[in-house]
């Protein structure tokens, strides 16, 4: 079985459209949350993603977006963070979508053709760890539990890491990624053979940058990780 993985979509729509027909191919997709924060068009992600049927675990973005729903914090220190993208998403998302994001697991374990799989944002340990290639005490934490695969999210930084038999995996961003490759990144896991392949994928990136300076002009962050 091949399994496509996403991860940190962040309401990019041009990055996910680029790769969206190379979706088709796959047994199942898998998406390691954060569809929505930071860019602007988290309602049209989540009904492209919805023609996959996918699994799809919460990421920090989505609590984000529910803390502000739920008054526990305040929209607008989330704007001056992370630009104009949750309340935009917030303003924009229907009902339906809400109650979705609500019910999203923080992760989900399957067996796939006899392997334990752990679908996690940030570890199986700590929801919100950052696991980057070079965590290497975080590697041997992770690979010391019963799971075979553990497929991460979180950092916007591909991974593949092969520790006392365990496989360690992240896609890398398709939204916004940080490893000074702008293109799209995505990941194929291969079940038969155990390999992970990352996918990076180039993509008309006009039409956000236009959405950068209408809604965000003031925090170049949102413009320049996009042009590395």
């Amino acid at each position: 079985m091949k399994i496509c993985v996403l991860s940190d979509i962040h309401g990019n729509l041009s990055a996910l459209k680029e790769l969206h027909s190379s979706l088709a191919q796959f047994d199942q997709v898998i998406v390691c949350g954060d569809l929505v924060g930071y860019y602007y068009n988290a309602t049209e992600v989540l009904d492209l993603l919805q023609t996959f049927n996918p699994k799809i675990i919460k990421g920090n973005h989505e609590q984000m977006l529910l803390d502000v729903l739920d008054g526990k914090i305040e929209i607008e220190v989330i704007t001056r963070k992370y630009g104009h993208g949750l309340s935009l998403a917030i303003e924009q998302m229907t009902s339906a979508q809400i109650s979705y994001l609500r019910q999203l697991p923080e992760q989900i374990k399957i067996k796939i053709d006899g392997k334990n799989i752990c679908i996690c944002h940030g570890s199986p340990l700590i929801p919100d760890e950052y696991v980057y290639p070079d965590s290497f005490l975080a590697h041997e934490q992770i690979a010391a539990l019963d799971d075979d695969i553990f497929i991460l999210g979180h950092t916007h930084y591909p991974m593949s890491i092969s520790s006392r038999g365990k496989l360690i995996v992240n896609s890398g961003s398709v939204g916004q990624p940080r490893d000074r490759d702008s293109r799209a990144s995505w990941g194929e896991l291969d079940l038969e053979t155990m390999q992970f392949t990352i996918h990076r994928v180039s993509y008309d990136q006009s039409d956000l940058l236009k959405q950068i300076e209408q809604y965000d002009p003031d925090l170049p962050f949102l413009r320049e990780v996009l042009l590395r």
